[in-house]
């Protein structure tokens, strides 16, 4: 079989790790996920990093899918259905969590070239408001929040090229449509990766970045959900495939710069089959 063909059925299988190859009519990928992200460091409004009086943490149990609903139209869906806001306690104010469900992904990615080493692929995300929000700015239970509490689309041109060797590229550029005052954001990314049948090893990076054209003006809050926030970030990770159709994850987002959102890192184990 021709080595070109072996490395494109590889991608189409575990598609949720290279952007841009869409899933064959009838298969699906689906992952189990959770992620981790904690800490007392926050990317101010000027992009300084500042230490906040106490740690904050979001966790977020999840269910990722791709499902070929033709072999150029897939469907993505990322339900969060776990999803913990927790603050650590400080002097004189109160701790406290939330576990609720977060705010739902669904889209469409439809294939314009696919089955060959360039493949390029357009995607519809629409962001659905099913988390919890809340303005109150006092600290404990009141201050936290799961979701946004906006709709948006986000709309995305997807390029990606597999090499003979193993290794692939991929790139994205979106816009962000939001909704109730917040800005658009113009989202670009990439990634570079190594195949094999055991192993998939890659580095990704994405930058979000606000057009400022809101009418949101409400105060910011030491979360990751504020109007205008801005981050580029840069993430290795590792899949281990015990077999052609299960396997494991990890990925360990670093936040190199940003605005208005933690500058933790984020951690996310999964559990990935292919069916």
């Amino acid at each position: 079989m021709n080595r070109f063909l072996i490395i494109i059925l590889l991608f189409s299988s575990f598609s949720s790790l290279a952007s841009g190859w869409p899933k064959k009519k009838g298969t699906g990928y689906y992952k189990l996920g959770y992620s981790m992200i904690n800490g007392m460091h926050f990317f101010d409004e000027s992009g300084t990093k500042t230490r906040l009086g106490r740690d904050l943490g979001f966790y977020t149990l999840s269910l990722y899918g791709e499902y070929g609903l033709t072999d150029h139209l897939t469907l993505v869906t990322y339900l969060p259905f776990a999803t913990t806001a927790k603050l650590g306690t400080q002097f004189g104010e109160p701790d406290g969590s939330i576990t609720t469900f977060g705010d739902i992904n669904v889209g469409f990615r439809f294939g314009l070239v696919v089955d060959k080493p360039n493949v390029l692929s357009m995607s519809a995300t629409f962001g659905l408001p099913t988390g919890t929000t809340s303005t109150d700015t006092s600290g404990g239970e009141a201050s936290l929040q799961t979701g946004d509490g906006e709709f948006n689309q986000l709309i995305k041109i997807e390029s990606g090229h597999s090499f003979e060797n193993g290794f692939y590229a991929s790139s994205l550029l979106g816009v962000n449509f939001r909704s109730k005052g917040f800005s658009e954001e113009i989202q670009f990314g990439g990634e570079i990766g190594h195949v094999n049948d055991v192993l998939i090893s890659i580095l990704k990076f994405q930058s979000i970045n606000s057009l400022r054209n809101g009418d949101n003006t409400e105060s910011t809050n030491s979360n990751i959900f504020n109007n205008n926030m801005e981050l580029l970030t840069i993430a290795p990770e590792l899949a281990l495939k015990f077999s052609d159709k299960f396997g494991i994850s990890v990925n360990h987002t670093i936040y190199l710069s940003g605005k208005k959102t933690l500058a933790s890192p984020n951690t996310t184990l999964g559990i990935f089959w292919n069916l």
